[in-house]
């Protein structure tokens, strides 16, 4: 199961991550990509910029193999209809020869927190950071 978020939701979660667990925005917080040395020497919207995306482009190159018997949703799909992706993953489990899953219990949806939290110039900021960490995505 691969569950994707946009970007920038990412790269704005992780750093709040950063001043919530270290009250500092340069701590590195979560997974560590590779050449995150490179990323160490930036500012940290540009660390969590180029940190989203490679993190992005390792996990798809390692699904790439496995090709259908992976299920992909987006984040807000999921909280959309998560009824929706229980019958997708119902259906992947039965392809591999599974019998039967249990029906769906859960919350017809969850909330989605893809809200902007932090100031206009802080956003714009950000989402060029984004735009420069392409080269992450594509080393």
């Amino acid at each position: 199961l691969h569950v994707e978020r946009d970007p920038f939701f990412v790269a704005q979660s992780l750093l709040a991550a950063r001043r919530e667990f270290y009250g500092d925005e340069t701590r590195w917080y979560s997974f560590k990509p590779p050449r995150v040395e490179e990323l160490l020497a930036l500012p940290a919207e540009d660390q969590v910029a180029g940190q989203v995306l490679a993190i992005q482009t390792a996990l798809h190159d390692s699904l790439d193999p496995i090709g259908s018997a992976h299920v992909h949703v987006s984040y807000e799909a999921f909280c959309a209809h998560p009824e929706r992706l229980w019958a997708r993953l119902c259906d992947a489990m039965c392809a591999e020869g599974f019998d039967s899953m249990p029906e769906y219990r859960g919350p017809s949806a969850f909330v989605c927190h893809n809200s902007v939290h932090i100031p206009g110039e802080r956003e714009r900021n950000l989402r060029a950071a984004l735009h420069r960490a392409k080269r992450w995505a594509n080393p």
